[in-house]
């Protein structure tokens, strides 16, 4: 059983777990594709302003992908997965074999070099009774030999963060609480109950219709419930192939891939009930095309958004009627792959960050996901990588400030602030906005070169070359009417955007 740390910090931690949430602050994730082993993974920190993609020492991530930061926003520990690894990217004691068993030995790359398997199979939750207390949340794939089938169940691991000098040590592993093997790969997630120090946890079945509901407190992790999804979802189709979010103000709850299309169900989280099942039809359900999809709501709540490989969608609930309009497709850049629509999470920017299925170099940003239509500016490769992205890898993490007004902060400002920055300290374009004639003016000899994105589109409408200069002239009288992107790159590889308008 998990240590008692004591009776002051069980009572402090009842009013400080949910009091503010940094916890989301750090998103660990990254695959280098070469042998060094100096930069193993990146870190987005958001506690910076502008927010900083630094490398980062420790282990390579694949698709699992889980970490937790303290309320002030500092790095705690993190997860493949496979091991857990505290801030300085050392595992922690006792801290490898997470989720090892006979499966692993078979399927699993050796010694699980690039993190367990699995989009939306991990997630790290405070132990409402314990401030340094962490649950990691795991879904375990298992196999009968004799039978030659695999299953999934759900076991945990603990976190004690007051051990090992604060660097926390794992003091259980592998600890299964629901063991019928009858569990979809993905959609797990999880949101804080009314009493802001309480866990539900949503999880659906496979060649069922059911999404089961566990409640986490001070008794630990126990099954609640089970309600009707009114889909069959079945292990061919369904499973591995999708992901679910609550929104940001908790009263709903999202699952979509892109064969069972979009379910919304309304949630009560104080007692755990979902009700008023709304299923939105996307795509042909018929279709027996492979894709892998993704969904996330926008800051407010009022529209949902869904991936699937090729082409973007919003969702936008009114009442019990819903509209749906066709954001962008995918514009066919390879970087050095596919860059086709996967994952997505809402960042603590207010943004919306979306990866892509292989290794990548860039990532797609919806930078203002509470407008409507294409006004919510989804710019497609628009987030440049220091390295090759993990495969198909974003954190999976609760849905935070549930309970405070601001569900993000919008006043964040980082490397894609040209869409939100007026004046640019480096970027100068005159005049602005311009029938098209414009002169470039930038306070540093490094800039080398740059293009001209659209930004509805995300596609690169020109390039250009400014080696050697430190102002320039350009004539984009061609372009139509409408707001583009202007970016620039340094010797350095550092990126510098701003807005242009063109009437």
């Amino acid at each position: 059983m998990k240590l008692i740390i004591s009776i002051i910090v069980c009572t402090l931690s009842t009013s400080l777990v949910f009091s503010q949430s940094k916890q989301d602050y750090n998103w660990l994730m990254g695959l280098d594709p070469s042998t060094s082993e100096d930069d193993l993974a990146y870190r987005f920190d958001f506690n910076q302003d502008p927010f900083l993609i630094e490398s980062n020492n420790g282990i390579r991530f694949g698709n699992q992908n889980a970490s937790v930061s303290n309320l002030a926003g500092e790095l705690l520990f993190y997860t493949t997965g496979c091991s857990i690894l505290n801030r300085n990217g050392e595992q922690m004691p006792n801290g490898d074999s997470i989720n090892y068993n006979v499966w692993m030995d078979i399927f699993s790359a050796p010694n699980c070099e690039f993190g367990y398997t699995g989009f939306q199979d991990i997630l790290i939750l405070n132990d409402p009774s314990v401030e340094a207390g962490y649950y990691v949340i795991q879904k375990t794939k298992t196999y009968d030999e004799l039978n030659q089938q695999d299953s999934v169940i759900l076991a945990y691991s603990y976190v004690n963060m007051e051990l090992n000098n604060g660097l926390g040590d794992v003091v259980e592993k592998n600890k299964q609480f629901y063991e019928r093997g009858n569990l979809m790969s993905s959609y797990l997630t999880a949101i804080s109950h009314s009493n802001k120090k309480d866990w539900w946890i949503l999880q659906p079945t496979v060649e069922d219709s059911l999404i089961l509901c566990f409640l986490l407190n001070e008794d630990g992790i126990t099954k609640h419930g089970e309600f009707n999804s009114h889909q069959f979802f079945s292990s061919f189709r369904s499973s591995a192939s999708g992901t679910a979010k609550f929104s940001p103000d908790g009263t709903k709850y999202a699952l979509f891939n892109y064969y069972d299309n979009m379910h919304v169900y309304d949630f009560d989280r104080n007692n755990g009930i979902l009700s008023n099942h709304r299923r939105i039809d996307i795509f042909d359900s018929d279709s027996t095309e492979i894709r892998f999809a993704a969904v996330e709501w926008s800051p407010s709540s009022k529209f949902i958004y869904a991936s699937s490989w090729y082409d973007l969608h919003q969702v936008e609930l009114i009442e019990n009627n819903f509209e749906v309009e066709l954001i962008d497709e995918y514009n066919g850049t390879v970087d050095p792959v596919s860059t086709t629509f996967q994952l997505m999470s809402q960042g603590p920017d207010c943004r919306i960050y979306m990866c892509s299925f292989g290794g990548v170099n860039s990532y797609h940003v919806i930078n203002d996901p509470d407008n409507k239509g294409v006004e919510c500016n989804f710019v497609q490769n628009q987030l440049k990588l220091p390295f090759g992205s993990g495969f198909a890898s974003l954190p999976n993490f609760p849905r935070y400030r549930v309970d405070e007004d601001e569900k993000c902060d919008s006043d964040l400002i980082n490397q894609l602030s040209a869409v939100d920055i007026k004046e640019n300290p480096i970027i100068k374009i005159v005049p602005n906005p311009s029938n098209g004639f414009i002169r470039i003016e930038f306070g540093t000899k490094d800039i080398i070169g740059g293009q001209i994105i659209s930004i509805q589109s995300g596609a690169v409408i020109e390039n250009f070359d400014l080696e050697g200069y430190r102002n320039s002239e350009l004539d984009y009288s061609h372009l139509t009417s409408g707001v583009y992107i202007l970016k620039l790159e340094d010797r350095n590889n550092k990126l510098y955007f701003s807005k242009m308008v063109v009437r």
